[in-house]
């Protein structure tokens, strides 16, 4: 069965959440323990309310084309007017060289797509320093480091530092006041 994606590159594609994703929830939560199809389900329905895209958090399932099958979840949402948040959740079982070229595909979709369709004036997704793929992936797509939270990410072996990458919209960055440092600067 072919699914009808809307939004896709060469690897992946992106579409709205269906209830029948619910049978399919590891693939796609993104929870630190494992959610069942009922559960999955009621989530689906407490949270996907609004039509779509009309709602302040909005999630789309990353469909793998060569399968059809989830690969994934993007979460995006948008705080005040404008500003956006994207949480990136990848298959567990997904081998890490095919995350990793998915996430570079995602981000080069999502950036350009979040600024020009949706308006977005900022975009920022949070990662972990030690992701080098999803760093890659972030300052490709035209975002940069700004925030560094000092070991807030537990890892089995220690801690890492969570990074925010951030990006202002190219076609109003250029409409925003300069701030020089102030008038002793």
């Amino acid at each position: 069965m072919t699914i009808a994606t809307w939004l896709r590159g060469q690897r992946i594609g992106f579409r709205a959440p269906r209830l029948t994703d619910a049978a399919h929830a590891t693939q796609w939560v993104g929870a630190p323990f494992p959610m069942n199809a009922v559960h999955a389900e009621e989530l689906l329905r407490r949270t996907e309310t609004d039509p779509w895209g009309n709602g302040p958090v909005n999630r789309l399932m990353t469909i793998d084309l060569a399968t059809d099958e989830i690969a994934g979840s993007v979460v995006i949402e948008r705080k005040g007017s404008r500003n956006t948040e994207l949480t990136i959740h990848w298959a567990p079982a997904l081998p890490p060289a095919e995350r990793d070229a998915f996430v570079t595909e995602a981000l080069a979709l999502l950036v350009p797509w979040l600024f020009g369709e949706l308006g977005a004036l900022t975009i920022r997704v949070e990662l972990a320093d030690d992701d080098a793929a999803m760093k890659a992936a972030a300052t490709a797509a035209g975002l940069r480091e700004t925030v560094r939270l000092p070991e807030f990410v537990a890892r089995v072996d220690g801690r890492v530092d969570l990074l925010w990458y951030m990006a202002i919209n190219p076609r109003e960055a250029a409409t925003l006041p300069r701030v020089t440092g102030g008038e002793d600067a």
